[in-house]
């Protein structure tokens, strides 16, 4: 039976119904929802009206129940199944380019009549599905229906729409409160401020190596330890700093794994044992044997086995010293003190070299300065730069152009064990008659009054005494000086040793850079000796022999050379 095309009277949307099951109750819209009455005229015409409302003169129309909030739109009533009415859908789809009065005549073929079951399960796909207010037209008129795309998105008001509009903002704002994680930046400035708290409560920084005199450093408990049990967790009962940081007493404590001591850049967080790691190290000075130096050692650094420094031992002023560093390499305990937790600049390059200093970057590095403020240096800078921030106490700017090194200008009174036997002194007396005799000669007899012209040019004459000669007998003597013994247990770098020994000689001990590139590393190398009746020459041999390096007396000074054939060193005395 052919079915019968019909408008409906409230949304003017196309519908359908076959001629037999026209009846004289209202029935629904499947569009807007809205009662209305289909009829036959007497011509067999079929139409459809608004019905009339209750109390007028005609026939009063079944209530119809509004549609409930929440429920799927379009569901069948739980009574007999109303009449099958279909939107009318066109015979082929039109072309999308159509005016906006076109698409919004256009109707779907969607029956109802057929099965509750399926139509609620279309429905609700196509409330799921559809594209929402957002979209635009053309995209309105991709889909083929316009007003089924008005009919299955719900009002802003709605609890649907509601409900969904919430997840969205509350899954938009759950994005946003995710935290980022922190920036090797950041990490330093908190660890700046932690050491900022610990140096107010105790009036210095933390000390490197904490712990009894009989445990040796590697075994005592870190500086980190310190901020940990003094900052960080002050509630918490302190371990037993008596003992070693391996101790059974100190094993809970040591476990933790403490993020503020962590790099993000750097994935490893154990050490060889398994222990919870530290990413940053503090910086003990310039050499291999800085965390031994005393607090006023030109190439002392802030953290030291033996010191604890305060803000006024920092004499090269707070913002142009090295505090912390970070490590990329030879990780351990962060509780652990030694290499784990405090490194010193020993050899070029610095900045992931062979003292596995940096933070992650393959040509830059992130630093802590003494003042809390953090500051990023580039493989390039010039290394001088970083040795003279790593000394607290060097007193040498940082210019390049300037020339020195950390503790190159020191001038310590011989205290080293291997020196003791060294008391005599270098250079012979001059005879005390001598300055009398020459000037008596000089002024005549008594009583004989020179001129001023003729008094200038002595006085001159005496006060800067030609110095070519002297040195290079000297030099000579003082080599030949006789030392009863010679010990040194501890190892210690050859320059500290070589400075030394130019106090005692009174002439520089040199090399040249261009002949001996590596001059600086070489000037690292520990020196362990113990010689009897030996000379001062014999020390300076055996100084100078762990880096394949000789020497040559010249007129003023001695010049170290590199091991070899063609040296011209001369002979020991």
């Amino acid at each position: 039976m052919p079915a019968i095309t019909f408008h409906c009277p409230h949304c003017a949307a196309n519908l359908k119904i076959r001629d037999d099951q026209i009846t004289s109750s209202p029935v629904p819209c499947p569009d807007c929802r809205k009662p209305m009455l289909v009829t036959r005229d007497e011509f067999g015409n079929v139409a459809a009206a608004a019905p009339s409302p209750p109390g007028s003169s005609g026939k009063p129309a079944k209530s119809q129940k509004p549609p409930v909030a929440g429920k799927t739109v379009g569901a069948a009533p739980a009574k007999s199944p109303a009449p099958p009415i279909v939107r009318e859908e066109p015979a082929e789809e039109p072309p999308q380019a159509q005016p906006p009065w076109k698409r919004l005549s256009r109707t779907a073929t969607l029956w109802i009549g057929a099965a509750a079951t399926g139509l609620v399960a279309i429905l609700v796909a196509s409330i799921l599905l559809w594209p929402r207010g957002s979209k635009s037209d053309s995209h309105t008129a991709e889909t083929g229906d316009t007003n089924l795309a008005t009919a299955t998105v719900s009002d802003k008001n709605s609890p649907v729409a509601s409900g969904r509009v919430a997840q969205k903002n509350q899954a938009a704002d759950a994005a946003q409160q995710v935290p980022k994680p922190p920036s090797v930046a950041e990490r330093l400035g908190a660890l700046g401020r932690r050491i900022a708290q610990y140096r107010v409560k105790k009036e210095h920084f933390p000390t490197a190596a904490l712990g009894r005199d009989g445990l040796p450093p590697s075994e005592r408990l870190s500086w980190l330890a310190e901020l940990v049990a003094h900052v960080l967790q002050p509630e918490r009962p302190a371990p037993a700093w008596s003992e070693s940081w391996r101790s059974q007493r100190n094993e809970r404590f040591v476990r933790q794994r403490i993020p503020e001591f962590l790099n993000p850049s750097i994935e490893q967080l154990t050490g060889p044992e398994n222990y919870p790691t530290t990413h940053f190290a503090g910086v003990a000075g310039v050499g291999a044997d800085a965390a031994e130096l005393p607090v006023d050692h030109p190439r002392a650094g802030i953290f030291g086995n033996h010191r604890s420094t305060r803000m006024e031992d920092i004499r090269d002023g707070a913002s142009n010293t090295l505090m912390v560093v970070g490590v990329t390499g030879d990780f351990g305990s962060w509780a652990a003190a030694g290499k784990p937790t405090v490194r010193a600049f020993t050899r070029e390059p610095y900045i992931n070299g062979p003292d596995e200093i940096g933070t992650g970057s393959p040509d830059r590095m992130m630093v802590l300065k003494a003042d809390g403020s953090v500051q990023e240096f580039s493989a390039k800078t010039d290394p001088r730069i970083l040795r003279r921030m790593a000394a607290m106490s060097d007193g040498l700017p940082l210019d390049p152009k300037v020339p020195g090194e950390p503790g190159d200008k020191s001038r310590r009174t011989p205290s080293l064990d291997q020196l003791t036997a060294l008391i005599a002194k270098i250079q012979p007396a001059t005879p005390a008659t001598s300055s009398t005799e020459g000037a008596a000669k000089a002024t005549g007899p008594p009583g004989a009054r020179a001129p001023i012209a003729a008094a200038k040019p002595a006085a001159k004459k005496s006060a800067v005494p030609p110095a070519a000669p002297a040195p290079k007998v000297d030099v000579s003597t003082a080599l030949a000086q006789r030392v009863i013994r010679f010990e040194h247990n501890k190892p210690a770098p050859m320059r500290d040793v070589l400075n030394v020994l130019e106090e005692l000689l009174t002439v520089p001990i040199r090399g040249d850079r261009h002949e001996i590139p590596d001059l600086d590393d070489l000037m690292q190398t520990p020196v362990s000796l113990e010689l009897d009746n030996t000379t001062v020459s014999a020390i300076l041999e055996a100084v100078l022999a762990p880096a394949r390096l000789t020497y040559q007396v010249q007129r003023d000074a001695i010049q170290l050379h590199r091991l070899g054939p063609a040296a011209g060193r001369a002979s020991s005395p």
